[in-house]
């Protein structure tokens, strides 16, 4: 039995590629990419629901992207890209416990 590694490129992906490629490290935020998609007729979000959530989607969980600012992203494969990791907002109590600032 033979296994291939196949990746799965879907439409909104490749359009998200075509913008990206022009805006080098610094990347784009989720509604310009959107506005550029649209702009230049590479897809057509009017029968998406949103199109934003859509787009910002495809590029949180494609490894071709990462994140560079919250709502921003690059091509990984560019040179300079420096991704940028989230992690939910903990505070230190009286006790100098670490709490997440969800639990309230």
């Amino acid at each position: 039995m033979t296994v291939t590694n196949t990746v799965a490129v879907t439409k909104t992906m490749t359009c998200v590629v075509q913008v990206l490629r022009n805006y080098g490290p610094k990347g784009r935020s989720v509604g310009k990419i959107v506005e550029e998609m649209s702009k230049k007729g590479l897809r057509d979000f009017s029968s998406a629901r949103n199109a934003k959530s859509s787009v910002a989607s495809t590029c949180a969980h494609d490894t071709a992207f990462a994140r560079v600012a919250p709502g921003t992203f690059a091509l990984r494969a560019v040179p300079g890209v420096v991704e940028v990791w989230h992690f939910p907002l903990t505070t230190v109590n009286e006790n100098g416990d670490l709490t997440s600032a969800f639990n309230s």
